[in-house]
């Protein structure tokens, strides 16, 4: 009986010896002492802990304090699982889905995180989501990939509250639902999701699946642009402008779109050229507008194209030339704009920089028309009945 106890005893000591050390050799490794982290943990590794297994393997996958091994990673974790170890599970699942250390299978992946994620890991079940999302590793099937994004979602995963907003937003893989697009963006959103914040405005804006509320839609794109979301500058540009849900401010609205035209975002540019064009809030600048006008076009915007066939028309802010006018109403009815369409159909009637061809200015009047412009419609029923009548 005293041999049992002594045993029991000893038992006890060496782990609480053995905690003190494990505890000792991860305060190390999180205050990235990885040299003698590295040393004690390799130690308590290959005296079988399985928690200084999986931290062995992080430093390997890693590459902190030891070179970087994807196949030493996979190692360790390989024998933390045979200890029942989560964190050794999911490690272990995501070298296995990336092919990295041993040999790509998304089914052996997709069974770790599995059983990972019914122990609550939000992680894991994000990552099964999008696996039966994509039918990676399983089949496909979107009312699994619910489930799981679901359950990550109300365990707090902003990834998978911003994916489950999305499908309820488009409604391809699931109905339809704004209600309940919104309150799955709301909560990526207030986890500076840019994004989702971006997304949550537009929502605000047009009063899908919450009340229409012009101020919110301006607090959550601030919210986005400040994050460095670039379409949410020029949305915020666009309010300030308007004087929609803030206080309009022309100097406000040129520096978001001036942002955003720096990024490259093609309809800034022209909304900043617009400004500069009728001097509002800036000091009147025809030529500057013709600059930011003609970059908005190489970036693909149709109004910038059919502003810099209009100043080349005009001979505004640069010498008249009917042939380079005809050339930018060319790019802005082909990109849609039924001004530009208008614009190219006048060009044609008239012989202005193109050959005369009243055929093509009917035809591109009624393409105006097409798209939704009134004076199209109008031009294209004058033009024809001028036409006929001769």
């Amino acid at each position: 009986m005293k041999l049992k106890l002594l045993i029991i005893a000893i038992i006890y000591l060496l782990s609480i010896a053995s905690y003190a050390d494990i505890n000792t050799a991860l305060q190390k490794y999180d205050n990235k002492q990885y040299t003698s982290a590295f040393k004690q943990l390799s130690k308590l590794a290959n005296e079988g802990n399985p928690i200084a297994q999986v931290k062995l393997g992080n430093m390997y996958m890693e590459g902190n304090g030891v070179k970087k091994s994807y196949k030493l990673a996979a190692k360790w974790y390989k024998k933390s699982i045979l200890k029942e170890n989560m964190e050794a599970y999911f490690f272990l699942g995501v070298l296995y889905d990336d092919g990295l250390g041993v040999e790509e299978d998304n089914k052996i992946a997709a069974n770790y995180f599995l059983k990972v994620a019914k122990n609550g890991n939000h992680v894991a079940e994000s990552f099964l989501g999008d696996m039966y999302r994509n039918g990676e590793g399983v089949s496909r099937d979107y009312n699994k990939a619910i489930f799981w994004h679901k359950k990550a979602a109300l365990h707090g995963n902003g990834v998978s509250q911003f994916e489950l907003g999305m499908m309820y937003l488009n409604g391809t893989e699931i109905k339809q639902d704004f209600n309940a697009a919104a309150r799955f963006l709301k909560m990526a959103a207030n986890k500076n999701d840019p994004q989702a914040q971006f997304n949550l405005a537009t929502l605000f804006n047009n009063g899908l699946g919450v009340e229409q509320n012009y101020k919110q839609a301006v607090y959550w794109y601030q919210k986005s642009a400040d994050s460095g979301k670039v379409s949410a500058k020029y949305r915020l540009g666009n309010k300030y402008e308007a004087g929609v849900g803030i206080a309009r401010s022309y100097k406000k609205a040129a520096k978001y779109y001036n942002e955003a035209c720096d990024a490259k975002y093609a309809d800034a540019c022209y909304s900043l050229g617009s400004l500069y064009e009728r001097g509002t809030g800036l000091t009147k600048n025809i030529e500057k507008a013709f600059e930011l006008h003609k970059k908005a076009c190489s970036l693909g915007s149709k109004g910038g194209c059919g502003a810099v066939a209009w100043f080349y028309k005009q001979g505004e802010g640069v010498k008249q030339n009917f042939k380079k006018a005809v050339k930018y109403y060319h790019k802005a009815c082909d990109m849609d704009n039924p001004v530009g369409c208008i614009g190219l159909a006048d060009r044609y009637r008239k012989g202005q920089g193109i050959q005369q061809n009243r055929q093509n200015a009917l035809i591109l009047y009624k393409k105006s028309c097409d798209l939704g412009l009134t004076r199209g419609c109008q031009y294209f029923k004058s033009f024809n009945r001028e036409w006929n009548s001769e």
